[in-house]
């Protein structure tokens, strides 16, 4: 079971991890949401570019699937030693995710009124059934699979797990990579990640906490997603059909993401200190999340925001603003 005393390093982590999904969030409405506002500032991050800024901004916008894989092999990691579903904890989410859909949907009753639309104001007063939240509605669904998945490798031998893992992590994680085949979703990779965490848990737990080895593949793999979308950007400048497919690795599937998210945690898991501070920041993640990515927050209130930044100070800090704009909406 997962000990009651949260080690700190692991905490660290999930900020880190919440922090780059903002980053994300942030950079995705950027570049998406304000060619039809006052500012007509509009910002491309789905072709290859010369420009260095823009290409950063294309780096920063792959942060928020890398944040997702953090957060869920974190949780994963402690799951595999559960064998019960925690209806409390789903609960508590449950509610945490109705609440402030509701905070955010009446004052913007008010500020919108009738430009609101129907469809908002119903998808806000059930939002977990319409998966206004992707990541809340795929955890709460898992939390119903893993007791099944953990009692189901009891029964299984080495051998067999072994073989699971890899058909699962071949066809979910390396071919969705490089394909994206069978409109993978969600909860297929995550179960195929959790197999694979599952697995080297059960035999091969000591090995893979080694930290020279968790620091070289770690190294590794940042280098390798970096060199991947140089490659990418710098072939699209000069064939003109893979232009445009400078986003073509930003999805769950991708390798690298899990395998830095992998060794991060072993690493920080080495950081054995107690933190209340750390702890308690970090136990404000789900509402972080929540706060700044409710659907009528990131529809409505981002893009305005941008737009009064943009038109006020121009698009030539905007990397700036977007450090700015991440730690306010974290802090906030």
């Amino acid at each position: 079971m997962e000990n009651k005393v949260r080690n700190s390093g692991v905490e660290l982590l999930k900020i880190i991890g919440i922090m780059l999904i903002v980053i994300s969030h942030i950079v995705q409405t950027l570049a998406s949401n304000l060619s039809s506002n006052s500012s007509g500032f509009y910002l491309n991050i789905y072709h290859s570019t010369t420009n260095v800024t823009t290409f950063i901004i294309i780096f920063l916008s792959h942060f928020g699937y890398l944040g997702n894989s953090i957060f869920f092999t974190c949780s994963a990691w402690f799951l595999v030693n559960h064998t019960k579903t925690n209806y409390k904890k789903i609960l508590y989410i449950l509610a945490d995710v109705f609440i402030i859909s509701i905070l955010w949907l009446i004052p913007m009753l008010f500020v919108f009124k009738s430009k609101l639309g129907l469809r908002n104001i119903i998808t806000s007063l059930m939002p977990t059934f319409f998966g206004n939240n992707w990541y809340i509605t795929t955890y709460i669904i898992f939390c119903f699979i893993y007791p099944i998945l953990n009692a189901f490798f009891d029964k299984i031998n080495q051998r067999t797990h072994l073989l699971l893992a890899l058909v699962s992590f071949v066809i979910f994680i390396l071919l969705g990579t490089v394909y994206g085949i069978f409109g993978i979703n969600a909860l297929l990779i995550w179960s195929s990640v959790y197999i694979a965490i599952s697995y080297l848990q059960k035999y091969h737990k000591k090995a893979i906490e080694s930290k020279k080895f968790n620091i070289l593949l770690l190294l590794a793999s940042i280098f390798g997603f970096i060199f991947l979308l140089l490659a990418v950007n710098i072939i699209g400048l000069k064939i003109k059909a893979i232009g445009n497919r400078v986003q073509r690795f930003n999805n769950l599937s991708n390798i690298f993401f899990w395998l830095i998210a992998f060794c991060s945690l072993n690493l920080f898991k080495r950081i054995k200190w107690h933190s209340k501070k750390i702890n308690y920041v970090s136990s404000l993640s789900l509402l972080v999340y929540l706060i700044h990515e409710n659907i009528l927050f990131r529809n409505k209130i981002r893009p305005l925001i941008w737009d009064l930044l943009i038109s006020r100070f121009g698009g030539n800090y905007v990397l700036i603003w977007i450090g700015i704009f991440a730690l306010t909406l974290f802090l906030a």
